[in-house]
């Protein structure tokens, strides 16, 4: 005769405690995983762009100092090649837009720079600024807007593996 008990055999109460110890580990690792892929995700972008408006402020000073604003421009278009950015410009020391781009080729305005941030996030997207300078001098500030689309992809990816290994 086997003993009952509500929460049935011994067998089974051991099974549910070991299946349960073995999903809140999966879920934890899980998790962590991909908060730490979604910060290290951020960096890289930031990094990514940080270097692409220090060499568009380094090809820009010559556009600048002549006022060539079609030359500024062609060297934002460069922006084409990263599928994310979705606007750019080049800001004068006064605050007006020499130079733009858009992905859309609608118009451009300037986010306005609080001090002392290189970048900061809104709203889906990260907005990077970088100060244009020469020999100490300062021509004005790149400007790059991103979306955040690609690290969002990334979460949604570790989401979908996550749920086929649990």
């Amino acid at each position: 005769m086997r003993p009952s008990s509500r929460g049935g055999s011994i067998r089974s109460r051991l099974l549910r405690a070991s299946m349960l110890t073995s999903s809140t580990a999966l879920v934890s690792a899980s998790m962590a995983f991909a908060i730490y892929d979604v910060y290290e995700s951020r960096r890289t972008l930031v990094r990514r762009l940080a270097t692409d408006a220090r060499i568009i402020g380094f090809n820009s000073t010559a556009a600048l100092l002549f006022q060539d604003e079609e030359a500024a421009e062609s060297t934002l278009a460069a922006l084409r090649a990263e599928p994310d950015v979705v606007s750019a410009g080049i800001v004068t020391p006064d605050g007006r837009v020499f130079a733009s781009y858009a992905r859309d080729g609608g118009p451009v305005a300037a986010p306005p720079p609080h001090p002392g941030v290189e970048y900061r996030y809104e709203r889906g997207s990260v907005v990077l600024f970088q100060d244009i300078s020469l020999e100490g001098s300062g021509l004005g500030m790149v400007f790059i807007r991103s979306e955040l689309r690609e690290v969002s992809q990334r979460v949604l990816r570790y989401a979908a593996i996550a749920t086929a290994v649990f």
